[in-house]
């Protein structure tokens, strides 16, 4: 895989890729990290999100970061030099803000759209994660769940997918204020998980590995995977 360059790149049409423009990104870890998750989504970055990530992230093997945001995550992960790491995202901005960020001379790049498969030379990776992304992609749930069972070809034996999202308004541990900024969102295609559920995600995740948890904090669903079952 070539070093610091998109390996793909992928379709641009994908409403919640498109709304991360530079500006967005300036303000993505006060407003999405601190404000949202804190006062619509009841969900503390520091003490939760951020924990769940620490604690299941291969520090010193090979990960791949899917939906890189900013690249907040990773720079608070205290990952160690000889980690492996490989950012993918639709959004060259959202790349090229996590590269700048980290500031590793050995992070692989690939401007993908994760609705498609990898290509086979992608390989695979100890830890594989989804922070704050399936709630971005477009409806159904049914593609969503096509996503996760075609990550596990791309985990290592022993390894782990992660991650979390933001449940529709009619699932998890909604409020008033978080089913009316869902429905907001949602019309203004920075989201598309109307119907997302907790137990769609769960029941694609078991059909595809034998190991699997999930927990519900607020609005979000964190959720690991293992052993994959081919």
């Amino acid at each position: 895989m070539a070093k610091h360059d998109p390996l793909i790149k992928g379709k641009a049409g994908v409403p919640g890729a498109k709304a991360y423009s530079n500006l967005i990104l300036y303000v993505y870890d006060y407003f999405v990290l601190r404000f949202m998750a804190f006062f619509f989504w009841r969900c503390s970055t520091d003490a939760v999100t951020l924990p769940f990530f620490k604690s299941h992230i291969s520090r010193r093997g090979k990960h791949l970061d899917i939906g890189v945001g900013t690249g907040w995550f990773l720079e608070h992960a205290d990952l160690s030099s000889t980690a492996s790491i490989t950012l993918s995202d639709l959004n060259a901005n959202c790349l090229e803000k996590t590269k700048a960020r980290l500031n590793r001379p050995d992070l692989d790049c690939l401007q993908h759209d994760i609705l498609e498969p990898f290509p086979s030379e992608v390989g695979q990776f100890d830890s594989i994660s989804l922070m704050y992304l399936l709630h971005c992609l477009p409806p159904p749930q049914k593609r969503k769940g096509q996503v996760l069972a075609m990550l596990k070809s791309h985990l290592k034996p022993g390894g782990v997918l992660f991650g979390c999202t933001v449940l529709g308004p009619y699932s998890g541990n909604q409020t008033r204020l978080s089913q009316f900024a869902l429905r907001r969102i949602n019309r203004k295609g920075r989201m598309g998980n109307l119907d997302d559920t907790e137990e769609g995600f769960v029941e694609v995740l078991r059909k595809h590995y034998a190991s699997v948890e999930s927990l519900v904090v607020g609005s979000m669903l964190f959720f690991t995977a293992r052993d994959p079952v081919m």
